[in-house]
């Protein structure tokens, strides 16, 4: 079974002052958020995440509470990817990894927990969700052609 966790990072500031949006650093709101994360999940095997600051603070702020750290690959494809991007990226995953977290933004990631789970992800995917979603597929190469079940949606506090 593979298991797929898509994140959205945590409240980010906004783009004010000369900050490009790649930039964009956590509110305090957000980094609480993200802590809370991570003291909620486990460890996977492998992180995607995108180079965006906000992203790169997310995972930072998730990986303090885990024991051990995971393997952790920043992904510039993953900065505002499409769900294609992001499937295809996923897809080519070493089948080694069970446990596989894809940090990043929307409409990407919402747009992507859509097409795997239709019918279960509601209109919104806030800052901080966390959609788990599991596969029987073998491979990742095969991820989002077998059936795909939505195990948790979860939201931050």
């Amino acid at each position: 079974m593979k298991t797929l966790t898509l994140m959205r990072h945590a409240k980010a500031a906004l783009a004010e002052g000369g900050i490009e949006d790649h930039q964009r650093p956590l509110t305090p709101q957000g980094h609480a958020a993200a802590t809370a994360v991570g003291k909620s999940s486990t460890a996977p095997d492998l992180v995607l995440c995108s180079t965006a600051l906000r992203t790169r603070q997310t995972l930072e702020d998730i990986a303090q509470c885990w024991p051990s750290r995971p393997a952790i690959l920043f992904e510039p494809a993953c900065y505002l990817a499409t769900p294609g991007t992001l499937l295809r990226r996923i897809q080519a995953v070493d089948d080694a990894v069970l446990n596989l977290w894809v940090i990043g933004h929307n409409p990407g990631l919402h747009e992507l927990a859509l097409r795997l789970c239709p019918g279960r992800i509601g209109d919104r995917f806030p800052t901080a969700c966390r959609a788990v979603i599991q596969s029987e597929a073998e491979s990742w190469a095969l991820f989002g052609q077998e059936v795909s079940v939505l195990a948790a949606l979860l939201t931050s506090p």
